[in-house]
């Protein structure tokens, strides 16, 4: 069975070999450093239609890294922030070592938990898309990070489980995914307590 599973992800063709996924990221970060420059003496497009089919997308599919892209089109540069492209850099680093090379099957239901509050948090930006009368009942923004934040105890609660319950997870594989969602925890927690608690 393990064999037959093995032989499925080789079999994934685009993601099947590293240099496929260096070369995404590679292009996101392109766009991250360079998009802005070019954009500079542009005049800032107008995305609200591609961005909601794009929300839309991101519900139904949970695929990311092209947010950014519309950040740099629209000349929100403040969006694309550190904390931004850390996280996207670094899960799909993490997961791909996970999938690729590692092989641990407790990296599934990462995905699964990240897909689910992915879908919550593209649905707002879906509806926040719609313009100002949906957006003034939209007072839960807050609690999607907060849900973020949950998402990332989990992770780390079930990486000290697996660890200490003697379950079969490499070392390397706790070692990066535990150290990776820390570091993003602290980085959400942060974000939290200046956007949403500098008035208390």
């Amino acid at each position: 069975m393990l064999e037959e599973t093995r032989k499925l992800v080789d079999s994934w063709g685009f993601i099947s070999r590293p240099t496929h996924v260096l070369v995404i990221l590679a292009i996101y970060l392109l766009t991250v450093f360079k998009g802005p420059k070019i954009m500079a003496t542009r005049k800032p497009f107008e995305l609200q239609r591609p961005i909601m089919v794009y929300n839309l997308f991101q519900i139904i599919m949970n695929g990311y890294m092209i947010s950014c892209c519309f950040f740099i089109l629209r000349k929100k540069k403040s969006q694309v922030t550190f904390l931004h492209v850390y996280h996207h850099i670094s899960m799909i680093l993490c997961t791909y070592v996970s999938l690729m090379i590692l092989r641990d099957e407790l990296n599934m239901v990462f995905i699964a938990i990240n897909s689910a509050v992915h879908m919550i948090m593209y649905a707002y930006y879906f509806l926040a898309a719609l313009g100002p009368s949906v957006q003034k009942y939209l007072w839960w923004k807050k609690y999607i990070t907060t849900i973020q934040i949950c998402q990332f105890l989990i992770a780390l609660s079930m990486l000290l489980l697996s660890t200490f319950q003697g379950c079969p997870t490499e070392r390397g594989f706790v070692f990066m995914w535990f150290t990776n969602i820390f570091v993003i925890l602290l980085m959400f927690v942060k974000f939290y307590i200046k956007s949403y608690r500098k008035n208390v």
